[in-house]
């Protein structure tokens, strides 16, 4: 709202950003996973010059600038996004409720930081800060815009898959197929039920890259 200096398909479309950022560096990772399984298989371990960079939990193996840039911002979405746009517990490897994190290696990275008690005191003092100014009423423009809002077409959860109720086709009894008639009496030798089941389902909009229909369905 114009209390943040933002409407909200603005915000929506900055949040669709940080999912996509953070889709890419769990991709990331996870190809760095497979490189650095490779060099262990081929016995590769020896030619590095630093013994570390071959492995270890941080984003690059060994501790850079990289970690020390991302990790404040990622404390900045552990507070903001679940807590006002209904998002997983991003970093927790445990967490279940709403769901579990979509991003198990970023989510065992930030889990190997705060394990290093400099870095643990670093998420605290942002993370009382971000509580005081909660408590200040910093964020309540944004939730009560949130909550006004009836279009559909504006989303701000991500990572949280739906219950659906989908319907499945039974299985016909003995002596009968499967079909209907359309436009001629019916036989009584064919029967069509479907009987709904409760699915979870995830939003193909939070597939990135998009999906295509010659490499990702």
């Amino acid at each position: 709202g114009p209390e943040r200096g933002m409407d909200l398909p603005t915000r929506a479309a900055k949040i669709a950003e940080i999912w996509r950022q953070l889709c890419w560096l769990e991709a990331e990772l996870e190809a760095s996973d497979r490189r650095r399984a490779m060099v262990s298989r081929l016995h590769l371990d020896k030619f590095t010059r630093d013994p570390d960079a071959a492995g270890g939990p941080h984003l690059l193996g060994q501790l850079t600038l990289a970690d020390l840039t991302w990790f404040p911002t990622c404390v900045f979405m552990e507070f903001m996004l679940p807590r006002f746009f209904g998002w997983p517990q991003l970093f927790d490897p445990a967490a279940a409720d709403p769901a579990p994190t979509p991003f198990p290696r970023l989510a065992a990275w930030y889990s190997a930081m705060r394990a290093e008690p400099a870095v643990e005191a670093v998420r605290a003092e942002i993370w009382a800060y971000w509580e005081e100014m909660e408590a200040a009423g910093q964020f309540k423009p944004i939730v009560d815009e949130i909550a006004a809002s009836a279009d559909p077409t504006l989303k701000l959860t991500y990572g949280v898959p739906q219950a659906v109720q989908l319907n499945y086709q039974q299985p016909p009894p003995a002596g009968k197929g499967t079909g209907r008639y359309i436009n001629q009496p019916d036989l009584g030798d064919v029967v069509d039920e479907h009987v709904a089941a409760e699915v979870t389902m995830r939003d193909a909009r939070e597939l990135h890259p998009p999906a295509s229909l010659d490499a990702l369905g």
